[in-house]
């Protein structure tokens, strides 16, 4: 996650179920997963650093524009 600057609150949206983020991600406290169909308004705004896959973003695309 240094890396990617997300030293606190991140939220990673993967286009779908992928086992190995969701459980790297889980030892990392500030650290959420989700999916596509499952993210809100809430969820974004909370988070400070924001991470999608190529997937997400098309699956984003799809339902919202």
């Amino acid at each position: 996650m240094q890396n990617l600057k997300a030293t606190r609150k991140a939220l990673v949206v993967t286009g779908e179920q992928d086992e190995k983020v969701r459980l790297s991600a889980r030892n990392l406290p500030e650290v959420q997963t989700a999916l596509p169909g499952t993210i809100n308004v809430y969820d974004i705004v909370n988070a400070q650093t924001l991470i999608l896959t190529k997937d997400a973003v098309a699956k984003i695309e799809e339902v919202y524009c």
